[in-house]
């Protein structure tokens, strides 16, 4: 699968213990916005809108005591992961050209894991293993092949994951994720026209049959635009 022409968040790398610093400046949008709208001012409160299901940019499924989760993640929030990993802060040109390149995409994560309201717990990687072989047939599987278990439906026609990665957590967590780049291809354009999204998992894994996930351009454009803005001293 090419990955070269798209561009990788720098989340899907390790997490450097060198730092774990946050721009403000990038987020926090201009006095006269905020004082008309309910969209978050502050990094903190950025995270907190990404993550409320009620803001409908995270999708929650609970199956056979498992749980899926599947978050639109916007180039805003990739730009700064990506920003927040290096030691100096980006200029606002760089962000800009950052901005633009992620807009070129749709990248999602998806999170398995057990479901803690039924009494579930453990490592959900080794749900339903019984041999060595068994676990190391999984983890290729999860390594190479969960591009061909997704799909990201629109009115424009079916999109296929032009890059899909799994996320490692060094046995850290119980859960697993994978990130999810759909993009323009040759059978399928204008992803960034399509005003519905349908993001389509199969699964060969758990026994957990075919899910649906539904997101909206509507919704997504709720952060993209306050993204966007930046502080006005660097227009």
């Amino acid at each position: 699968m090419n990955s070269t022409s798209h561009m990788i968040p720098l989340a899907l790398k390790p997490l450097s213990k060198k730092k774990n610093k946050i721009f403000f400046w990038f987020f926090i949008p201009l006095l006269i916005i905020t004082s008309c709208t309910s969209k978050p001012a502050t990094v903190k409160e950025y995270l907190t809108f990404l993550n409320n299901p009620d803001n409908k940019l995270v999708a929650l499924k609970k199956i056979n005591g498992l749980e899926i989760k599947v978050k639109y993640l916007p180039p805003g929030y990739l730009t700064y992961l990506e920003e927040s990993k290096d030691d100096h802060p980006y200029s606002p040109q760089k962000i800009d050209s950052l901005l633009k390149s992620y807009s070129k995409s749709k990248t999602f994560l998806m999170t398995i894991g057990q479901d803690k309201e039924s009494g579930g717990s453990g490592d959900v990687m080794m749900r339903g293993i019984a041999s060595y072989s068994e676990y190391k047939e999984r983890i290729m599987n999860m390594n190479f092949h969960m591009e061909n278990n997704v799909v990201l439906k629109t009115e424009y026609g079916d999109f296929y994951p032009v890059l899909s990665t799994l996320e490692n957590s060094y046995g850290l967590s119980e859960s697993i994720s994978f990130y999810f780049v759909f993009a323009d291809n040759e059978k399928s354009k204008n992803l960034n026209d399509s005003k519905e999204f349908n993001f389509t998992y199969s699964d060969e894994t758990f026994g957990l049959g075919i899910n649906h996930f539904f997101f909206s351009k509507k919704d997504m454009n709720n952060i993209d635009g306050f993204v966007s803005l930046k502080n006005p001293s660097f227009n």
